[in-house]
């Protein structure tokens, strides 16, 4: 092959998939090693990275193929998802709005932006956006406990506890619902 690095990253990709994340890293950076720019390459590590929860590491390649790609779906999904596990909740929710703009009906990301501005504390645009949800689908428990979870933080014991019940109707062994 004249460009054999198409070949490698297959092999890195079905390494991956084997769950034999150490030999796949070693050959993702062999091909990182001939050309710092290949996205596919960097999207793997960081999906590596991420399982190993390694999460800075998982950022530093996202956001390399954020720098030469900023409308990557896929990478801006992985930066969103990484932002919330390393605390960096306004990147998170800066992410989640750029990931609405390409599909603003989508409901886990919809649910998503609920969650990050409840842990900002701006939990009066978390609810909103969990009633336009329910509007679309009334049994969406995550949804309901969420609101659940608002009316509570705001000392709203009574709609709290209707959440928290319309939840528990929908999926009844909960553990996380019933606490």
């Amino acid at each position: 092959l004249s460009d054999p690095t198409e070949q490698i990253l297959k092999k890195a990709i079905l390494l991956f998939n084997s769950d034999k994340l150490g030999d796949s890293l070693v050959v993702l950076n062999e091909i990182l090693g001939k050309t710092k720019t290949n996205n596919v390459a960097l999207l793997y590590k960081t999906k590596i990275f991420t399982q190993k929860q390694e999460f800075q590491e998982a950022l530093l390649c996202v956001n390399a193929i954020l720098k030469s790609e900023p409308e990557n779906i896929e990478a801006i999904e992985c930066a969103s998802e990484l932002a919330l596990k390393t605390g960096n909740y306004e990147d998170a929710l800066s992410l989640t709005d750029q990931l609405l703009l390409q599909s603003p009906l989508s409901q886990p990301i919809l649910e998503q932006k609920s969650q990050v501005l409840s842990i900002l504390g701006r939990h009066e645009e978390s609810g909103q956006i969990c009633m336009g949800i329910l509007q679309s689908d009334e049994t969406n428990v995550s949804v309901l406990y969420q609101l659940g979870k608002t009316h509570l933080i705001l000392n709203n014991y009574d709609k709290a506890i209707d959440y928290f019940d319309h939840a528990l109707k929908n999926k009844p062994h909960d553990s996380e619902i019933i606490y």
